[in-house]
């Protein structure tokens, strides 16, 4: 699989379970999409850490982790700190969001802040003709 495939692979998953059929957050379907990910060369185990994965030269180039939230395959909790990390929320977005004690409030907002990441995100990496 070559690069711009991988890419579009992402994003196919992205689209289904954020903006397509899919649930966000894609919790029933998370193992698969991190076995697609070694399956593409993006992420790899990491010695002597069973259990443990960390993501290859390629999958820090693609941003995999970013891709990750968008699919909605990452802890909803660990989200907006990787938002704020990539400058799509601020500091204290980030912090309100993990302060939040109803898990289903907090998935319907964080949901909401990944949706408008995903769109910016894909605006700079497409752009429109």
């Amino acid at each position: 699989m070559n690069k711009a495939e991988i890419v579009r692979k992402l994003h196919e998953e992205a689209d289904f379970h954020l903006l397509g059929a899919g649930t966000w957050p894609a919790y029933g379907e998370s193992a698969a999409f991190i076995k697609a990910l070694k399956d593409m060369g993006l992420e790899e185990d990491v010695p002597g850490s069973p259990g443990c994965t960390r993501s290859t030269a390629l999958g820090r180039e693609l941003d995999v982790d970013l891709m990750t939230v968008f699919a909605g395959a990452f802890n909803v909790w660990d989200i907006p700190y990787i938002l704020e990390s990539r400058g799509y929320i601020e500091p204290a977005e980030a912090d309100d969001l993990i302060s939040l004690s109803s898990e289903t409030e907090a998935e319907k907002l964080v949901r909401e802040h990944v949706l408008r990441a995903y769109l910016k995100f894909c605006n700079h990496s497409h752009p429109m003709n």
